[in-house]
């Protein structure tokens, strides 16, 4: 890979670096998008940890940070369409 490539961040793949949750130890691991993916390995591994602890928080986290961008501009243009209607 060239250095300006890497330099450039992927939109085709979820990136993950150092997580450290309950089993899982500074890993980096690197998800390709629109795929079907299986985690395995052995019990304990931190398979789980991997899918709901991460992948599944950080996803909550923005989807939530999204909805309430969304919901600040409507509840905007709510404020600013009541006090255009009031201006003679």
């Amino acid at each position: 890979m060239k250095s300006n490539e890497k330099s450039k961040q992927r939109t085709d793949i979820i990136a993950i670096f150092g997580a450290k949750e309950h089993n899982l130890k500074n890993i980096n691991v690197e998800i390709p998008k629109n795929s079907l993916v299986v985690i395995t390995g052995p019990s304990g591994s931190g398979k789980s940890s991997l899918a709901l602890d991460v992948l599944y928080t950080e996803g909550k986290r923005r989807h939530m940070r999204v909805n309430s961008l969304v919901l600040s501009i409507s509840q905007m243009w709510m404020l600013f369409r009541d006090y255009a209607l009031q201006l003679p």
